[in-house]
């Protein structure tokens, strides 16, 4: 949409919910003008979806001068970085009342790093979700309270799953199936190592010994690390248009729909039954924004 720019941005009214997508006429200078705007002051949710913001203040200017905003969502593929010579000191990007964000840059760079430094500085203490489907390294998910498992029981029925050992195989994907699979990997590999070896004496003899297995996470940190989709049954993390057209296009081939719930109607088989297909949902349309 190469009509809405960066002086289109600065006129939209005041509002609660906004998604930019898929938009090359918004540039660093738009965003950061746009976050002292009084229209700004209201919002409560942010999507910036593929706008290629190539640095990080601009990030951090908007989660400064956004205050009533709770939920953030930012995804692109190249990582925002620090502009050379500038000085940044820890957080680097913060945000006190956010209570949830979405954060997948596609590509490794050192904006995960930077995020999770920030998480560790007191930069969002008002964060209590923390969704990031391309977390390189488990960086965001170490920030976040220890999980036993992340996998779903319908991941085995995951279109991903049955095409796994065909594609991706650098990692860099942003289904969730994919995400899940390498965070429970993460979960399970520290689980194998023993963190802490208790020992119990009596009179200088070894009576038992306990090993406490490892994990991944930080005790005591309120942000639950989550790969849920926003549609149900979806691998893709975020809602997008084909979801509100289309209905819930569900994974798992058991929630599939040919009818048979109107299987007892007088007319029989042939006025029911139809070729399987996927059962609609309706989404809100709140959902989207």
């Amino acid at each position: 949409m190469d009509d809405f720019d960066d002086a289109t941005l600065q006129l939209l009214p005041p509002l609660r919910s906004l998604r930019l997508q898929d938009l090359a006429g918004i540039t660093f200078w738009g965003l950061s003008e746009f976050s002292r705007t009084r229209s700004s002051h209201c919002l409560r949710q942010l999507s910036l979806i593929h706008l290629d913001i190539k640095y990080l203040s601009a990030i951090s200017n908007l989660l400064l001068h956004l205050t009533s905003l709770q939920r953030f969502t930012l995804v692109q593929e190249s990582s925002p970085e620090v502009a050379a010579g500038e000085l940044v000191f820890q957080p680097v990007i913060a945000s006190q009342q956010l209570q949830y964000m979405h954060w997948d840059i596609l590509f490794p760079g050192s904006a995960n790093q930077n995020l999770a430094s920030s998480i560790r500085a007191g930069g969002f203490p008002g964060l209590r979700t923390l969704r990031a489907p391309s977390d390189h390294n488990g960086l965001l998910q170490t920030v976040c309270r220890p999980r036993a498992q992340i996998v779903l029981p319908s991941d085995k029925y995951s279109k991903a799953y049955r095409a796994s050992n065909e594609s991706n195989r650098d990692g860099l994907a942003r289904t969730l199936f994919t995400a899940r699979k390498q965070a429970q990997k993460r979960i399970e590999d520290a689980r194998a190592a023993a963190m802490f070896r208790v020992i119990v004496e009596e009179d200088g003899v070894v009576q038992e010994v306990f090993d406490i297995d490892g994990f991944i996470g930080t005790v005591g940190s309120k942000i639950t690390y989550t790969l849920d989709p926003d549609v149900p049954g979806s691998d893709s993390a975020l809602i997008d248009f084909p979801d509100l057209v289309d209905g819930n296009r569900e994974i798992s081939p058991r929630d599939g729909c040919t009818g048979m719930w109107n299987a007892s109607h007088h007319a029989g088989k042939k006025w029911w039954n139809h070729t399987e297909r996927y059962r609609y949902r309706p989404v809100d349309l709140q959902r989207f924004f």
